[in-house]
């Protein structure tokens, strides 16, 4: 009996994960997504983040990268935070088994893995919870891996690993409560799992876990000190699993103080988020409304709300555990009410898109009550009194809300409530969960199509992503650092933010929520297109392209002077090493003053410069040839004469011999847009950052510039402005900064080796490299203090005397992360040696098993007893 018990188990997880990894697969041939057909998964986030970061993290896999530090995002970054926040699931390590241009393909099938042990992790929780089997399991397993949550924000693929851990943490804490001697190790070890897959989403399932220890406490009724001996275990549990993260989180703890506010955000105002009625309508199919300034998706299949009310109705249930468990579902939707717990469920931080990311949990404990509430009724009375119930629950919102719903979306709603309760009047109940398992399948499924079409516009076509990133990647070979050489390239065209990264080229753009708003910042001041935590290549000039060491440019054409390296490959005259002497003046320097990006770039220059010839950039006459409903004030502001109608300005521009030319307008933020020659090299709906733009690709020696700018709403403030830059001055600049500047040997993926002429007096040397504290410099066997320089890059005093130095990379807070989680891991390891020696001494622990075999042996479960 006991083998049989087993191979039930077995069969019972076998069903629950593939029920939604059949629906699931369904849904993708529907749309002929991978593997059937042209369209792929990357959405949103999906596309323009984790597959690309996907594809760094499988070179570092392969040993083509450093876990440490990634020069293929925004002049460089800290790596390990990156993998914290986007990359840590263990289901990554399949990475591997993918070439790097089937990534669409791996992240398919990763999304289904997930989905599918989400069901069996359900599943194996409900089964151990309740200590029965059921034939409704499937049912349930398919229901909250295939929630609107779940389908809904699956392109937040790190967000699925919390719907595997949730369900399994549940189970440890059960068996936690269930014996003084054992499972302590359990709970720990998938603690510790959960915190290092995605500790953002393990603040929400640690908390909730914390809530259900206490709920179990309370209905198992628990003497007290049983109680304080219990809570100690708790504890210590999420404590050694903290320990066992530590070497991932507390170098990620430092990053994150320096990301877009992840600490210290203001507190909420004390209000409610949403009129009540308005949830009501997201339990039923077709209530997906988006993905930004939306309700909870808490859609799990109707069953769940008939089950819920089935539960709260039984009397079989006791009533003491009825109202705890209440309690905590009304905490759930009082939390997404209530601002305040709201900012507290997102770990103080106020998300401004995916709201209610934590509405896994909710759909984690209706169906678990649900299910309850199934188990607990065959009768056919209360199941139709359960659908009627949930049918007026329906009609709420329509009744009192005043709120349209999609005629498809009612029809579907009212058949399969209507349906639900015509198979209520089935006696047969092994038919009766055969039909109710068919069709909870084809609600889910229906529920996927109409959510999925909502997406279907923005899904990537694999031969999009498959023929930009081949394209670059051969062109980037060409030109790749080997060796001791260290510089950087970028192209015009971009694919997402994260181009460098996806395609692994050392470049500036990138996007993440790890990235430092002070690197970002810099870079938006020396004049590219940056906002937040994103930055792109747009708005490069000769002069940031030599500051920041950027060789190679891709592109249909360079920059004036630009020479070409290969087809559609510009190589830059001029471009300064990564490690480079400056003077004092250079450090000092008011990089946050009021000045433009090109009045900052030229004070750069010359105070690099030290001779005084003159200035680098100089302006260029800008003729307005039209002016289409705007007028003009005396400080050279545009406004628009009537807002109702389209406003525009015409310009000429006179081309400058031997000089690379900019047109800049200083005013520009999400208000303008600017086309040359039929192409838009400023959108006033998606650029942020007032940026220079680059005409050189337009110029003529016949004839001027023409440029047509369109002000959206805003008036344009400072007015039009150009300049051209001296690119010969430049080079001649960079070949003096080249040949001063140590010489700079790179002996690993983030160690460096400088060596320099020595010198009687201590010297500056900068360096293009974010500032991090986890940069370590040394020279004669002493470290040196770093300096950050403009509030972002990375600088040091060369003491007089010192003609060698090493610079290395050791995420802060690492060494002290590992030493923890060593000393964690010696803790778990005495704590599994314990619980093994407890199995083996336990006379009261194998009398207990002993008698549990036999009950199982000699007396049915409940399923078998409601079946007789």
């Amino acid at each position: 009996m006991k083998t049989n018990r087993k191979y039930r188990l077995s069969f019972d997880l076998l069903l629950a994960f593939l029920l939604p990894a059949a629906i699931f697969l369904l849904l993708l041939l529907r749309f002929h997504i991978l593997p059937f057909g042209e369209l792929t998964l990357l959405f949103s986030d999906l596309d323009s983040q984790y597959v690309e970061f996907m594809a760094e993290y499988r070179r570092v896999l392969l040993g083509e990268g450093s876990f440490f530090w990634s020069w293929h995002a925004g002049l460089g970054m800290n790596f390990m935070a990156l993998t914290a926040y986007y990359l840590a699931s263990p289901f990554n390590f399949l990475l591997v088994l993918f070439p790097e241009e089937g990534l669409p393909l791996a992240v398919s099938i990763i999304t289904l893995l997930k989905i599918s042990c989400a069901g069996t992790a359900f599943a194996y929780y409900l089964k151990k919870h309740y200590d029965s089997g059921s034939s409704l399991l499937p049912l349930f397993s398919a229901a909250y891996a295939l929630s609107a949550y779940a389908l809904g924000y699956a392109f937040n693929i790190m967000w699925l690993d919390a719907l595997i851990w949730l369900p399994l943490l549940c189970a440890g804490i059960d068996r936690l409560l269930k014996s003084e001697k054992h499972g302590m190790c359990g709970l720990t070890v998938l603690f510790a799992l959960s915190f290092i897959s995605q500790f953002y989403m393990a603040w929400m399932t640690g908390f909730f876990c914390a809530l259900y220890f206490l709920s179990q406490i309370l209905i198992d009724r628990f003497p007290f000190k049983s109680f304080v001996r219990h809570a100690l275990r708790f504890v210590v549990c999420v404590g050694i699993a903290a320990g066992l993260s530590a070497f991932l989180l507390l170098p990620t703890f430092f990053v994150l103080k320096n990301n877009m506010g992840s600490f210290g955000q203001e507190f909420p105002a004390v209000t409610g988020l949403f009129s009540v009625l308005q949830l009501l309508n997201k339990l039923f199919i077709g209530s997906f409304d988006g993905i930004k300034d939306c309700l909870p998706h808490i859609y799990c299949g109707i069953p769940a709300v008939i089950g819920l009310l089935l539960y709260f109705t039984r009397k079989q249930i006791p009533v003491r555990e009825r109202i705890i468990h209440g309690l905590i579902f009304a905490f759930l939707l009082f939390s997404f009410w209530f601002a305040p717990l709201d900012f507290f469920w997102h770990a103080l931080d106020h998300p401004s898109w995916f709201p209610f990311r934590y509405a896994f949990i909710f759909i984690f404990w209706m169906l678990t009550l649900a299910f309850d509430g199934f188990t607990h009724t065959n009768k056919t009375r209360a199941l139709i009194s359960g659908c009627a119930v949930t049918l007026v629950l329906f009609a709420l919102p329509i009744i009192f809300d005043r709120r349209e719903r999609d005629a498809l979306t009612l029809f579907l709603n009212l058949i399969f409530l209507f349906v639900y309760a015509a198979a209520a009047f089935l006696k047969n109940k092994k038919l009766r969960t055969v039909i109710g398992t068919a069709l909870i399948s084809a609600e889910l499924f229906l529920n996927g199509i109409l959510l999925i079409s909502e997406h279907i516009g923005g899904y990537t076509r694999l031969e999009d992503y498959r023929s930009f990133h081949t394209y670059y990647r051969d062109r980037t070979a060409s030109v790749f650092p080997q060796g001791q050489d260290f510089y950087r390239m970028e192209k015009r065209e971009h694919r997402n933010y994260n181009d460098p990264m996806g395609i692994g080229f050392p470049g500036i753009s990138h996007f993440s929520s790890t990235a430092s708003v002070r690197q970002t910042e810099f870079l938006k001041r020396l004049g590219f297109n940056c906002y937040a935590t994103w930055c792109t290549y747009e708005g490069a000039t000769g002069a940031a392209d030599a500051l920041l060491g950027i060789r190679y440019e891709f592109g249909e054409s360079g920059k004036q002077d630009s020479l070409p390296a290969d087809s559609g490959i510009w190589e830059h005259p001029a471009w300064f090493p990564l490690f480079f002497f400056a003077e004092d003046d250079f450090a000092r320097y008011d990089f946050h003053s009021e000045s433009d990006a090109i009045t900052r770039q030229n004070d750069l220059l010359r105070l690099l410069d030290g001779s005084g010839s003159g200035s680098f950039f100089e302006p260029v006459p800008v003729q307005i040839t039209a002016l289409e409903n705007l007028s003009a004030d005396t400080t050279g502001t545009y406004r628009h004469i009537a807002l109702d109608q389209k406003a525009y300005a015409q310009l000429q521009i006179e081309t400058v011999p031997g000089k690379s030319l900019y047109l800049f307008l200083p005013g520009a933020s999400l208000n303008v847009s600017v086309t040359v020659e039929g192409n838009e090299l400023m959108n006033g709906n998606r650029d942020y950052a007032p940026f220079p733009i680059c005409l050189d690709a337009y110029v003529s020696p016949d004839a001027p510039v023409s440029v047509r700018i369109e002000l959206l709403n805003d008036p344009l403030e400072l007015g039009f402005k150009a300049f051209a830059l001296n690119t010969g001055q430049l080079a001649e600049l960079s070949k003096t900064i080249s040949a001063a500047a140590p010489q700079t040997e790179r002996t690993g993926e983030t160690t460096f080796r400088l060596s320099a002429a020595s010198a009687d007096e201590d010297r500056l040397v900068v360096s293009s490299i974010p500032f991090d504290a986890g940069w370590q410099v040394f020279a004669g066997g002493k470290r040196l203090p770093l300096k950050m320089i403009h509030e972002s890059i990375l600088g040091f005093i060369l003491p007089a005397g010192s003609t060698e130095v090493t610079v290395q990379f050791v995420p802060y807070g690492f060494p002290a992360g590992a030493g923890v989680s060593g000393i964690a891991s010696l803790l778990l390891l005495a704590i599994l040696i314990f619980e093994k020696k407890a199995s083996g001494n336990d006379p009261e622990a194998a009398s207990q098993q002993a008698h549990q075999e036999y009950t199982h042996a000699v007396i049915p479960d409940k399923e078998s007893v409601d079946k007789g």
